[in-house]
Parts: C-alpha cells; sequence; structure tokens
C-alpha cells in the first residue's frame, strides 16, 4: 500500500498545493501518495498566477490544475503523515483529530530532525522492514522532541504569501522547496539503505 500524505495550510491555493505538488513530483509515485487541503480552504480556487508563475519557471507540472478544497477528518485519518506549513495549522489538525498529533508535524519540523537522524540510526530502523517508509517515519518520530528545536519555534513556520509582495511568494516557495529536498532525500536514503546488508 502506498504510503499517503497530506499537507495542510489555511486557504489550500498557497503553500500546502505547492509542497504537493514538489512531493508528487520528487517521491516515488508507486509508494506515495500526496494530496492537500485547507483548514479555511479557498475551495474549487485555482492556485494564485504569481505561484503558477513559480511553478512554471521551476518546471512543477499540474499547477493550473489545482483547485482548493476542504480539510476533513476523514483526510486526517486516511494520511499516514500530514505535513503542516505552520505550527497553527498543526494545531488545527490535532483539534480536528486528536490521534493526528503521532503523525502531524510542520513541514519544516520534519526536515529538521530528518537531516539530523545518523545513518546508523536510520539503516537500523529499516533493515528488514518491508514498508520501509512506514519504518523511517516511526525511526524520525522517536526523536520528536529529542532534536533540539530552533531558537525561534516561529522558524518552524513557512510564511503564508496570499496577496503579498511577489518577493513573499518568492521566499515561501523557496522554503518549501528546500524542505522538500530534505525530506525526499531522507525518504529515498531509507529505501536504498534498506537494500544494504
Amino acid at each position: 500500500m502506498a504510503f499517503k500524505l497530506l499537507t495542510v495550510c489555511t486557504g489550500n491555493i498557497c503553500r500546502s498545493p505547492y509542497a504537493e505538488l514538489l512531493l508528487r513530483e520528487k517521491l516515488d509515485a508507486s509508494r506515495f501518495e500526496v494530496d492537500s487541503a485547507g483548514t479555511g480552504a479557498l475551495v474549487g480556487h485555482p492556485m494564485p498566477d504569481e505561484l503558477l508563475e513559480i511553478a512554471a519557471r521551476n518546471g512543477i507540472e499540474g499547477a493550473p490544475e489545482h483547485r482548493g478544497q476542504q480539510l476533513t477528518e476523514e483526510l486526517i485519518v486516511d494520511s499516514d503523515l500530514i505535513f503542516a506549513l505552520s505550527r497553527e495549522h498543526r494545531s488545527q489538525v490535532v483539534q480536528m483529530h486528536p490521534r493526528a498529533n503521532r503523525y502531524t508535524f510542520t513541514l519544516i519540523e520534519f526536515a529538521r530532525i530528518a537531516r539530523a537522524i545518523p545513518e546508523d540510526e536510520l539503516r537500523e530502523g529499516v533493515a528488514g522492514r518491508r514498508n520501509v517508509e512506514r519504518a523511517a517515519f516511526q525511526t524520525l518520530s522517536e526523536l520528536r522532541g529529542i532534536v533540539p528545536p530552533p531558537e525561534s519555534q516561529s522558524d518552524l513556520d513557512i510564511t503564508d504569501p496570499y496577496r503579498r509582495e511577489f518577493e513573499v511568494y518568492e521566499a515561501s516557495a523557496q522554503a518549501i522547496t528546500g524542505a522538500v529536498s530534505v525530506i525526499v532525500a531522507y525518504f529515498q536514503r531509507a529505501r536504498w539503505l534498506s537494500t544494504q546488508e
């Protein structure tokens, strides 16, 4: 079964769909399913022109087709791992479904922990496991609270660019791209380590 990822922001037209599209593009589609939603979604609305331009410039497919959808408890329950684009979104997900606290991280939080996991620890976590993606996630989740947080908790958030200057859209997209790159590399490394004796 595919490992199901869900990205969550407010309107589901800027940050979470950009993260969704990047994850979908870079991860193995036979192993991952990726979706996105908003806590106060602009249902049926497309991504803003600014992000469409940034996505096109970076060769990211699917942006023009995206339409905002509302976050539901069903989407939360159906997910294996949820990436909130800010601490506020993480809190809102957990309020809707308290058990989701175990598998809801901000995008940057997950990337910070992934970057800190030693290769030996990850190898041990995924060795002999059939579902490598779930094993890699469990290995990481055990280090939550152990890996030191940033000096400022606000550094775990990605700025909402909606209706702001183009430079804010670019900065937000760059922050998402950086975090997604670390996350993708983490899962790819776990898959590779699982094949090593």
